[in-house]
């Protein structure tokens, strides 16, 4: 079974809000992407939360959900990965899909075929090709949990999908490095 962390642990200090309250075709980021995991079918569904947790907790559906709090959520978004990493080697999940609240253009069969794929190799990292470069979502394998788990990078978890190329599959998603970081990426919100 593969786990689903949504990671929504971080403060938005370049946004000055919490993006992850901010609406997007009628909901919030966190709410619009946790129905984009349940319409993909996505297993288990885990929210690691840690600036603002509160706020972010009231504002979601718990019932089919993991709540898992990072208490390192300052160290950035590899604490967050380490998280949920922890919590997957500990349940035995065969895998780990990372996926980010903030990739607006987020759509529920991206995650659909990226858990296909990862059935049909497994053992092979899958991430996300944008139009410029790679990245979230990305599924990682059990056989990177250690990996994971000592990465300290700033970066989350790209410096592993650097290190190896080779044993890296890809799915398309061309607008996937269009995200909600700064207050100029405001305007890219639909309501």
């Amino acid at each position: 079974m593969i786990a689903t962390l949504v990671l929504a642990a971080g403060n938005s200090s370049r946004l000055g809000q919490n993006k992850q309250l901010l609406q997007h075709e009628g909901k919030s980021l966190i709410n619009r992407t946790l129905d984009i995991c349940r319409k993909a079918k996505c297993e288990d569904i885990i929210l690691v939360v840690g600036s603002d947790y509160l706020s972010i907790i009231n504002q979601v559906e718990t019932e089919d959900l993991t709540l898992l709090y990072n208490q390192k959520w300052k160290n950035g978004m590899s604490s967050s990965i380490t998280t949920g990493t922890l919590w997957a080697k500990a349940t035995k999940k065969q895998g780990i899909l990372v996926v980010l609240p903030d990739q607006i253009h987020l759509e529920s069969n991206l995650l659909m075929d990226m858990t296909r794929k990862a059935g049909l190799h497994p053992g092979k990292l899958i991430c996300s090709r944008y139009t410029q470069g790679f990245g979230a979502p990305s599924y990682f394998p059990s056989e990177f949990f250690d990996e994971l788990l000592m990465n300290r990078a700033g970066n989350g978890a790209k410096s592993i999908l650097d290190k190896h190329a080779m044993d890296r599959l890809y799915v398309e998603f061309p607008k996937g490095m269009i995200d909600v970081d700064r207050p100029q990426d405001l305007n890219l919100l639909k309501s």
